[in-house]
Formats: C-alpha cells, sequence, structure tokens
C-alpha cells in the first residue's frame, strides 16, 4: 500500500512566570492509503474483485496543558 499524511495545527502558550505556562492546541490528522493489488474476495453485491481502493480516515485532537518546572 501507499500512503499520504497531512497534519495541520494551531495553537498558542501563555506564560505565567520562567517556570510556568498553559498552552492549547488543536490539530487534525487525515491519512489516506491506496491499496493497489486486487482484493481476496469478490464484492458480495456487484461480484467484483476491486483493486486500487483506498482508505480515508482523520483524527482530530484538542490539547489543553500546563507545564512547570526547569
Amino acid at each position: 500500500p501507499t500512503s499520504q499524511i497531512y497534519k495541520v495545527f494551531v495553537g498558542s502558550e501563555h506564560s505565567f512566570s520562567r517556570s510556568q505556562s498553559i498552552y492549547l492546541k488543536l490539530s487534525h490528522r487525515f491519512d489516506k492509503t491506496v491499496y493497489e493489488d486486487a482484493a481476496n474476495q469478490a464484492d458480495p453485491t456487484t461480484g467484483a474483485t476491486p483493486s486500487g481502493v483506498s482508505v480515508n480516515q482523520g483524527v482530530t485532537m484538542f490539547e489543553l496543558g500546563f507545564t512547570w518546572g526547569g
């Protein structure tokens, strides 16, 4: 299979002191995988054996955190 991955994010950080800060981050990751070989089983509806099937999936995450120390 061949895969492509794209990731974008935006975020911000606010420092309270030299050793303490809070941050937030919003990110989205998109994965696309293409399987180029023919499938092992035929499609039960059409009877065709698919090839070149692509699978897309995405994940969105929101992070909120606090850091302290050195």
